[in-house]
């Protein structure tokens, strides 16, 4: 995961986004069919890998460096039934707070895709930096 505090040097638009930039983000999209369903399903799945992995990582300690060794952690996948709209898809709850994680899935491998990010992400990431986290998931 990364912390909300370094998502400022991942956010770089410095101009406002064209034309040019609808068909760079296009050549990401999968052929065929609709994209906003497809996009959906790669969203959901990714979103139940992450908490399974989340789980699995919090059960075997491997994030204690992250998360803190001494506490105990419950995920809660919040859009495991519908989504919420929330800017966050998966909370972590321990003795010491919550932790936000928000899921960004692509099903192309290169770490150099743009990941989108809305504004209410932003804000909320802003306003817990080091409570907010993305994972991104390679489908």
């Amino acid at each position: 995961p990364l912390a909300a505090g370094a998502l400022d040097e991942y956010c770089a638009c410095e101009r406002p986004i064209g034309p040019e930039d609808a068909v760079e983000f296009s050549r990401y999209l999968p052929p065929g069919g609709d994209p906003s369903d497809m996009q959906q399903r790669l969203g959901r799945a990714g979103e139940a890998l992450a908490a399974a992995w989340l789980r699995d990582a919090v059960a075997t300690r491997q994030l204690d460096d992250v998360l803190g060794g001494d506490d105990r952690w419950l995920v809660i996948w919040r859009n495991m039934g519908v989504e919420r709209g929330e800017p966050w898809d998966i909370l972590l709850k321990g003795a010491r707070g919550e932790l936000f994680v928000e899921v960004k899935t692509t099903s192309v491998d290169d770490a150099r895709k743009p990941v989108e990010v809305s504004l209410n992400h932003l804000d909320f990431a802003r306003a817990h930096p080091d409570a907010y986290f993305l994972l991104r998931v390679y489908a």
